[in-house]
């Protein structure tokens, strides 16, 4: 016997449902989802430290009661962000061709079983601004309204069901390297066509990532061969290496970060990803070609540069290539964090500073993250243990997605969860009550 299926309900109509749940359900229900979803606190918010005892980390008579660093919100424009870990983009490699490159039901659980568990900040995994700029054919695109369709159904109203924050970085593999010892011939009036085509697909894209997707913020990766890291590449001989020309020395980054200021609201945030430096050690390549590679002093040049083109974080990922162990290499990026954080705070400038960290404890995340700080000098001077704002976590999430609550026992923190899981948390009423 055929069975009709029952006609949609207009929005106004599933909002009535929605509210009528309310009056008959032991939980208050979301208003932001066509179906019942129980309303989220914001999770990952520090409530109280365990059994009402003082913080183990408290830094002077007046801090003693302040959570630990890790559970201190903070503001980047208009989004308040609960704590400061956030998820690194991490390429997962589950979509195709087939799929068009949208998200698929693996996203969906994965973004979503993420959000779930309270980390301050998603950054979704590199995307490709266009299909020329994909890393491989399974990564995730966003180059169509169809796509972005998709990105906000498989990834972004889950997180914001639960009150997620949750961005994306968007990427243009430099698909036009040639290779060393080669040159590429391409007249001035191509080579604009190419530049401005660039400009015009990182433009669409991150307009869908805003107003149709509705993402909370956007990274723009200028990392690991993407074609912003190609002008900083003295092996590279394409014609985006604009290096070479100090006049050019950022135009092409700039120009792109303007043109994408223009197209979405000024309160979304824009960060962005590079390595600290290009300089391998003097013995693999000839002096002269040495000096000409991008170091620190170009970094922190370039990261005021961005700031004062309304960039808000600056992802500083590697490029500490001099030194052999990795007790070296950590000690020379947290040494150059902080001579960025400082070179960037004595220009009045409010960016913060960022990276991937592996940390495995609470105790070292702890020791990285910096007080906080609202763009203007403290009286008494700058801190002297100033090195990360806030942490970007990757593949400690993909061991352990509960690493936030986790971190949060180790340091005898209480934190928000998600109400369907209180139990397992908080499940005494006389708990309940008082919070």
């Amino acid at each position: 016997m055929y069975i009709s299926k029952p006609p949609l309900q207009p929005l106004s109509a599933v909002k009535t449902i929605v509210m009528s749940y309310n009056t008959k359900s032991s939980v208050k229900a979301s208003s932001k989802v066509p179906y019942f979803f129980p309303e989220q606190p914001i999770l990952g918010k520090f409530i109280k430290f365990k059994d009402n005892t003082k913080s183990d980390t408290g830094r002077g008579q007046n801090n003693e009661t302040l959570p630990p660093r890790l559970f201190q919100p903070f503001k980047i424009k208009n989004l308040t962000v609960p704590n400061r870990i956030a998820v690194s983009p991490m390429c997962l490699y589950s979509t195709s061709k087939i799929e068009n490159y949208k998200p698929t039901n693996f996203h969906q659980i994965h973004y979503g079983a993420l959000s779930l568990k309270g980390p301050g900040l998603i950054i979704v995994e590199c995307t490709a601004v266009s299909p020329r700029g994909l890393i491989t054919p399974n990564d995730l695109g966003l180059w169509s309204y169809e796509q972005a369709i998709e990105h906000r159904n498989k990834i972004v109203n889950f997180a914001h069901d639960c009150n997620s924050l949750i961005g994306i970085q968007l990427g243009y593999l430099d698909n036009l390297h040639v290779g060393e010892g080669r040159e590429t011939k391409q007249d001035s009036t191509s080579f604009d066509d190419l530049l401005e085509s660039i400009r015009k697909e990182w433009t669409d894209s991150a307009k869908l990532a805003i107003d149709v997707a509705k993402y909370d913020f956007i990274e723009i990766q200028g990392d690991h061969g993407h074609i912003f890291d190609s002008i900083n590449n003295i092996d590279n001989n394409t014609p985006l290496k604009l290096a070479s020309n100090d006049n050019a020395k950022f135009c092409l980054v700039l120009k792109i970060i303007d043109s994408i200021r223009s197209v979405i609201p000024k309160h979304v945030p824009l960060f962005y990803r590079m390595s600290a430096s290009q300089k391998a050690p003097q013995k693999e390549k000839g002096a002269k070609d040495h000096e000409k590679l991008w170091d620190f002093d170009d970094t922190i040049e370039f990261a005021i540069k961005l700031a004062e083109h309304d960039v808000q974080v600056i992802d500083i990922t590697g490029g500490f290539y001099n030194f052999n162990s990795q007790t070296e290499k950590i000690n020379a990026k947290r040494m150059f964090m902080k001579r960025l954080r400082t070179s960037i705070f004595r220009k009045n400038l409010s960016m913060l500073v960022t990276g991937p960290e592996n940390l495995e404890t609470s105790q070292e995340a702890e020791q990285v993250l910096s007080p906080m700080r609202e763009g203007k000098k403290k009286e008494g001077g700058e801190d002297d243990d100033k090195i990360q704002d806030f942490l970007i976590i990757g593949q400690p999430f993909l061991r352990n997605s509960s690493l936030v609550t986790e971190w949060a026992d180790e340091l005898n923190c209480i934190i928000s969860q998600p109400v369907q899981y209180s139990w397992g948390f908080y499940p005494s009423n006389d708990y309940k009550e008082k919070k």
